[in-house]
């Protein structure tokens, strides 16, 4: 699990290194946390790392974020990332908590939760940040014209198969 550390907002820190010391509770008091206010506005978003295999499902290590919590069934929403896979779904806390105690095959540790959430001084935390911004007119390209991206050269240089694009 991580957590911000709140003496530098920029900065996150690990306050688990392996050990088993988050317990449940702890999950299910993050999940509420985060995903009680359906208002606000910069709400942080929590991502599993847990074990396919201990769900029933295919494949084996497995990175998503929760995007609900239900109370009544103590289950929550999983956003699969490998939506050709698997469609959102829901599972109880209690057998997703269980799925990240599974040990990792490479690093043989088990594995968990991170909360993601801007800087407090981010961009996106302003109020006018919702509103569409404007590129300069010479990175617009005009009809017809190959897109202007003003990293081309570098992505030419560090990305072999740009060379010889096709169309």
């Amino acid at each position: 699990r991580i957590r911000k550390d709140e003496s530098n907002s920029n900065s996150h820190k690990k306050v688990n290194e392996g050990d088993r010391s988050f317990s449940l509770d702890d999950f299910r008091r993050d999940i509420r946390s985060i995903l009680s206010d359906t208002k606000a506005k910069h709400q942080p978003i929590l991502v599993v790392s847990f074990s396919r295999l201990a769900l029933g499902q295919t494949g084996d290590g497995h990175f998503s974020p929760i995007a609900a919590y239900h109370d009544e069934t103590d289950q929550v929403l999983v956003l699969d990332v490998a939506r050709f896979k698997y469609a959102p779904y829901w599972v109880g806390v209690e057998e997703l908590f269980h799925s990240m105690s599974e040990a990792d095959s490479v690093t043989n540790k088990p594995r968990g939760w991170f909360i993601l959430s801007p800087p407090k001084n981010h961009e996106c935390m302003h109020d006018e940040h919702g509103e569409e911004a404007r590129r300069p007119v010479e990175f617009v390209p005009k009809l017809g014209e190959p897109e202007v991206c003003p990293i081309s050269d570098i992505k030419v240089h560090f990305c072999k198969g740009n060379l010889n694009p096709v169309f």
